[in-house]
């Protein structure tokens, strides 16, 4: 019988169709299936039951325990991992470490998998509650505190952790693209819902996927793209998604800009070495753009007078640069 816990994961995460042909794949899939309708052994199914329940007070802690087991292979199955995370998704909204250590809890899962579907999925929870976590730390941030098997008591404090897991899972968007599995952060074309009850700004215009006013996860969103831009034809796909970072999340709009700039103008330098200057022209107009904005968007009044000139003198020297480039490239 589908219990109601069961149901719920299903509703929030659908495993996509697995058309893999290796036995251990069936059953890597089979398993994560099976783990949606589990009873988690903490007692959690006790505050779930009605879809109404209100997350538990001491969520962290379970969560904390149940992530020790998993850990020390106490918890073994994938599916039973997988669907405590979607619970605490599910009934915690509001509680950012929680979140965070779900987010944990699916990447554990998805290192785990070999099947390529499946790794998409969990992947794309994991990247969900990373975005969950932002929007719940940014109204409020209780750090709880756990008690560890030894009995001693520890604060705990996950932000920092949940946006570390951003380096691990951006490459792995980036390498399922390529097999085909496509997640929409990697793809601005993207039009369909892949997880039609996942709601996000992947792509709208105007909404920054993170909080506009204090978060810096669209910066570090940002630097982990543009870590892999000359990896493997990613670079179009980098600029694309660091470009709507840039033009939707206004409170980082100068850490963009600066960031933008860099990219833009190793770019052009790369051009330039092979003398295609009609390129590299174009690159160099996008990094004065992104030079220009920073200076316009930076706090100029913690800036001393000599970082003031030479920021002003750098911006003069693109655009003689710029001139050049023009020049160079009418000429060809």
């Amino acid at each position: 019988m589908m219990t109601r816990l069961g149901l719920s994961a299903i509703l929030n995460v659908q495993i996509p169709n697995c058309s893999v042909e290796s036995a251990l794949a069936r059953r890597v899939l089979i398993i994560i299936i099976a783990g949606l309708f589990f009873v988690p052994r903490l007692g959690w199914a006790d505050d779930a039951d009605s879809p109404q329940s209100p997350c538990p007070a001491d969520a962290e802690q379970r969560l904390f325990t149940f992530t020790l087991l998993v850990k020390n292979g106490q918890i073994k199955d994938g599916g039973e991992v997988f669907g405590f995370a979607n619970e605490t998704m599910r009934l915690c909204p509001d509680r950012p470490v929680a979140l965070g250590q779900a987010a944990e809890l699916y990447m554990i899962v998805a290192q785990a998998v070999q099947d390529s579907d499946n790794q998409l999925t969990i992947y794309s929870a994991a990247y969900q509650a990373i975005l969950a976590n932002d929007r719940a730390a940014i109204k409020s941030y209780n750090s709880p505190k756990v008690k560890l098997p030894d009995g001693t008591e520890k604060t705990l404090y996950n932000y920092g952790s949940a946006t570390l897991l951003l380096r691990h899972i951006i490459p792995e968007f980036l390498r399922l693209r390529r097999l085909d599995r496509v997640h929409p952060i990697v793809d601005p074309s993207w039009t369909e819902p892949t997880f039609k009850n996942w709601s996000a700004n992947y792509w709208e215009k105007g909404q920054c996927p993170y909080p506009n006013d204090r978060s810096t996860r669209s910066v570090d969103e940002a630097n982990v793209f543009l870590s892999i831009s000359d990896d493997k034809g990613n670079k179009t796909i980098v600029r694309d998604r660091v470009h709507y970072l840039w033009e939707n999340c206004e409170g980082q709009k100068d850490k963009l800009s600066n960031l933008l700039f860099t990219f833009h103008n190793d770019w052009s330098k790369q051009l330039q070495k092979q003398e295609k200057w009609s390129e590299a022209l174009d690159q160099l107009n996008e990094a004065f753009l992104f030079l220009d904005t920073y200076i316009k968007t930076s706090d100029f009044s913690v800036w001393g007078l000599k970082e003031q000139k030479k920021m002003y003198g750098r911006k003069r020297q693109y655009e003689r640069n710029i001139e050049d480039y023009k020049d160079k490239a009418a000429q060809q």
